[in-house]
């Protein structure tokens, strides 16, 4: 083998040899995913274009993997996870408010937040941290735009708005 040939498999193998050390160094790296349930009809398209509209980070909490179809989660340890594909109810007693033009039921409690949309199918619904996340209904601004890609087909009425039965 020419000399300026040995030299250049020389220099490759060096190469090679100097990533192996940061190869390996990765391989020890481990991913995990957060483990969720994928609801009923998580595999709509809509879900899916829900899924990819929605931001990286919510509430300065970064993006998770997740394991299932029509969800997402943020927070390390995980505070916020949202899943499309939910049956929405039709009638509901909880206080609904619409955010960035998206109606929410919100169940708030000491541990956690609750909130299920109103009127769109396929549902969302997101469950907020209370312990980790200071303003759980900021979370809503962050995912509505994503959400309200979805079609709407009712809107919260207060009880002043109902028309009477006759």
């Amino acid at each position: 083998m020419p000399p300026r040939r040995r030299r250049r498999a020389a220099l490759a193998l060096a190469a090679a040899l100097a990533a192996v050390p940061v190869l390996a160094g990765c391989a020890a790296v481990q991913v995990t995913s957060v483990h969720l349930q994928p609801a009923a009809r998580a595999d709509t398209v809509a879900c899916a274009d829900v899924v990819v509209h929605l931001p990286t980070s919510v509430e300065s909490e970064t993006v998770r993997e997740t394991n299932a179809q029509g969800t997402s989660a943020w927070g390390s340890p995980t505070s916020i996870v949202l899943t499309c594909g939910i049956t929405t109810p039709e009638v509901s007693d909880l206080s609904c408010y619409t955010i960035e033009g998206v109606d929410w039921l919100a169940d708030i409690g000491t541990s956690k937040a609750t909130f299920t949309t109103y009127g769109r199918s396929p549902g969302v619904q997101v469950v907020v941290d209370t312990k980790a996340v200071e303003a759980p209904t900021n979370v809503l601004h962050d995912v509505s735009s994503a959400v309200g890609t979805l079609p709407q087909n009712r809107a919260c009425q207060s009880p002043s708005d109902a028309t009477p039965a006759p």
